[in-house]
């Protein structure tokens, strides 16, 4: 009886024991299938990060590779359900203020990507800024699309003087830095030639867009003989109309007829449009913006520039130039007193070809989209200001670039 106690007793050890054994096997195979589910899982989620950020960099090239990748892409999906490796991808751009890219080339934009491997989904986004980039024309004191010819004159200037085309110089003076895209002659240039430079970027025609949309019209019939002269311009005075303009801004469409500008004062930015031949600014001027990165004087077409040496004043005109709302280097008053040193402050762009005569003097940027020459015995001389090129005026501004706004990469969990 003992013994068949026994011998059950040995065969329930040896079953429990293998039983034991059995569930320790299926433990294993479960733990390691376990494991290997878990371990593709993180594979999956690890790829399909992968694949979300690679999304976003092809958002990157897209919007290197295309200067129209605002209206070209829109704001919206940009690419859905790509391949990629084992997996997939999806791009979205998005303008994160007003939901249009294609409004203004200043906005920023979101790029999310969407990466999938196996079962993983990973969603990543950053946002990219837009950083205005100056025309590189606006770093030089005096710039042109077309030859400069100095002939028997003299240029002063603290900051090159740049030619898309040649610069030529015969029994003349040129004291400032020279580049030119193509020849440098003569042999009166007191400081470095650099022929063979790089061109400049310059203006397009939609320069004068935003200043025409923006500024106030004065009709050339209010000019009497097509002539400004002993008078204040500016924001708060417009003796034409009567119409101001808070930034100083007005506009004068010529219609192919000529204009002269003379002892005046403008205190703003003056656009004219399509001026006739002989068109210049002459005499005593004191001309600079009131809004201080604008441009004070804007020419299509052709230009002269023959202000002389003489001051202007008050008491020789019988006004005041510098009332209230109008003051000059931030001073006003209410006498006539005063005289002020005939010159052009700001940035002077003509779109067609510049003539100098007399002895102008800019403290600002000369840009001529065609050629310069000067007059016999003129002197140009330019005071390099910085400002335009630091903070550029509308229509000034190349493609902008877009960099990626500091701590902006996050993940995106729906």
């Amino acid at each position: 009886m003992k013994s068949s106690r026994r011998r059950a007793s040995a065969y329930i050890t040896v079953l429990g024991t293998a039983v034991a054994i059995t569930v320790i096997g299926l433990s294993g195979i479960m733990a390691s299938r376990v494991r290997l589910r878990w371990s593709k899982n993180a594979d999956d989620f690890a790829t399909a990060r992968i694949y979300a950020r690679s999304a976003v960099e092809m958002g990157f090239l897209r919007i290197k590779s295309n200067s129209s990748w605002r209206t070209f892409y829109g704001s919206g999906i940009w690419e859905t359900n790509q391949t990629i490796g084992t997996g997939t991808y999806t791009l979205l751009g998005v303008d994160p203020t007003d939901n249009n890219l294609a409004n203004d080339p200043m906005n920023p934009v979101e790029l999310t990507g969407i990466g999938v491997s196996g079962g993983a989904t990973y969603k990543v986004r950053t946002t990219l800024l837009a950083e205005t980039v100056p025309l590189t024309c606006l770093e030089s004191a005096v710039h042109t699309g077309g030859n400069v010819t100095i002939n028997s004159a003299s240029i002063n200037a603290n900051a090159p003087l740049t030619s898309n085309l040649n610069v030529t110089a015969t029994l003349a003076s040129v004291r400032a830095d020279v580049e030119a895209v193509g020849t440098i002659l003569g042999l009166t240039f007191f400081q470095s030639i650099k022929p063979l430079a790089p061109a400049r970027t310059e203006p397009d025609a939609t320069v004068f867009d935003y200043f025409a949309a923006n500024g106030t019209a004065i009709s050339y019939g209010a000019l009497p003989g097509g002539v400004i002269k002993d008078i204040l311009l500016g924001p708060t005075s417009n003796p034409y109309t009567g119409v101001l303009n808070p930034n100083g801004i007005y506009v004068i469409n010529c219609g192919n007829q000529p204009v002269s500008i003379s002892n005046c004062r403008i205190y703003g930015t003056l656009v004219l449009l399509n001026p006739g031949s002989g068109s210049r600014v002459e005499g005593s001027v004191v001309m600079g913006p009131a809004v201080s990165n604008y441009p004070s004087l804007l020419v299509q077409g052709d230009f002269g520039v023959g202000i002389n040496t003489a001051v202007l004043t008050e008491g020789g005109m019988g006004m005041n130039l510098n009332p209230p709302g109008a003051p000059y280097g931030g001073v006003s008053d209410s006498a006539i007193d005063d005289t002020y040193p005939s010159r052009i402050e700001g940035l002077v762009y003509v779109s067609g070809n510049v003539s100098v005569d007399q002895a102008p003097t800019i403290y600002g940027v000369l840009i001529a989209g065609g050629a310069l020459s000067t007059a016999l015995g003129s002197t140009l001389s330019v005071s390099y200001n910085s400002t335009f090129y630091d903070d550029p005026p509308p229509g000034f501004t190349d493609t902008p670039v877009m960099y990626v706004a500091d701590g902006s990469w996050r993940r995106v969990v729906d």
